[in-house]
């Protein structure tokens, strides 16, 4: 499927810039976070650029995109490289941009065997340390990670914590911070008193990246303390089964609740005193500027990576140590005993810092450096 392509009107040459998205079933980080910033390029008129996002599944979110689609065929890893390669050889685009490192050297590979010399973009997201250690196939490319500045025509990562990291991985070359476009969500006129700041909320994939194990197991010490807590988490996936039988174990069905996926998550937000988010990993975190627009003071465990570049002052949230649900349950406990946590308008401008409007431009001048160069 082949949106026909934007019409111009603009003189001169415009770059023709686009994003591959990796297979998978759900709109959610990578699927989001790319739709966002492609429509913030498409939409502002002083970008010369004509946007295309290459995706596999036919998202209903994306089919009134500003930006150009195609949607390829395809289901697995190693249905992509071919895939990319058959649209690139028709396309010509100045320059591809592809997350995640194997995806991105599959595609590269792939595409120097058969005679193209693209600019490939790498734009990382996630771990390279956790990635590498998915499985065999993993990390037997991550064994060329340090030829990336040579192979690829620039790398991005989407915080400053992962950029620096990922150049110390690499012994040299450089990684350049872009950040996400996160979208503002709606605040809430909410109350300070105790029974609001009893409910909690957290969002993101039920897998084990997102800790959500770990809320639960704070929740039964929070519930100890204040027996009217309540925690609502927001999302799909894997690890469901295992999640409600360890509420179950707890005794917490009255008090954590998994609502499952939910396209516009400010209803349940502006129900909320706190979110809390105790992920393991994150290449980011776009559900903090998320609930920070909204208002919200956040919770969020001092993971690798993006929690502790975005919660940079006291009255934005609180962090604690990773895969400690003592420290997470007395941050919680705390949250309800004192009122005093900062305001919601400096969260909310905080927030801004990521709206599209305000990141596009950053995006928008890399791109084009990197056809100059």
């Amino acid at each position: 499927m082949i949106d026909p392509p934007p019409a111009s009107g603009v003189a001169g040459r415009r770059l023709k810039v686009a994003y591959l998205v990796p297979p998978s079933p759900h709109f959610a980080g990578i699927e989001r976070v790319t739709h966002d910033l492609a429509s913030a390029l498409a939409e502002q008129a002083n970008v010369p650029a004509d946007v295309t996002v290459l995706y596999f599944t036919d998202y209903p979110e994306t089919r009134e995109a500003p930006y150009r689609r195609i949607v390829m065929v395809g289901n697995r890893v190693r249905q992509v490289p071919r895939a990319l390669h058959s649209v690139a050889a028709r396309e010509n685009f100045d320059v591809i941009v592809i997350p995640q490192f194997e995806i991105a050297i599959l595609c590269l590979a792939y595409n120097r065997l058969h005679g193209r010399r693209d600019r490939i973009v790498l734009h990382l997201h996630g771990n390279p340390d956790i990635e590498r250690a998915t499985s065999v196939k993993a990390r037997l490319l991550f064994t060329v990670f340090g030829l990336a500045p040579r192979l690829f025509a620039g790398i991005i990562a989407v915080s400053p914590a992962l950029a620096r990291a990922t150049e110390r991985m690499l012994g040299g070359g450089r990684v350049d911070y872009l950040p996400n476009p996160v979208r503002q969500l709606q605040p809430a006129v909410r109350t300070d008193d105790a029974a609001t700041r009893a409910r909690f909320v957290s969002i993101g994939r039920l897998a084990r990246q997102k800790g959500h194990d770990i809320a639960i197991r704070a929740m039964r010490t929070v519930v100890d303390a204040h027996p009217e807590a309540r925690l609502t988490i927001l999302g799909e996936g894997e690890e469901r089964p295992a999640l409600e039988a360890l509420i179950a174990q707890l005794g917490l069905a009255g008090h954590v609740h998994l609502q499952g996926v939910v396209a516009d998550p400010t209803a349940a937000l502006a129900r909320a005193g706190t979110f809390v988010i105790a992920s393991r990993w994150e290449g980011f975190g776009v559900v903090i500027v998320e609930a920070l627009s909204a208002g919200l003071p956040v919770i969020a465990a001092r993971c690798d990576f993006g929690p502790e570049d975005i919660l940079t002052a006291p009255l934005l949230g609180t962090l604690v140590p990773p895969e400690d649900s003592a420290a997470l349950a007395a941050a919680m406990i705390s949250r309800i005993d004192d009122p005093a946590s900062g305001g919601p308008d400096e969260r909310i401008a905080h927030a801004a810092r990521y709206a599209r409007a305000a990141v596009v431009g950053e995006h928008a001048r890399y791109l084009a450096h990197m056809v100059r160069a």
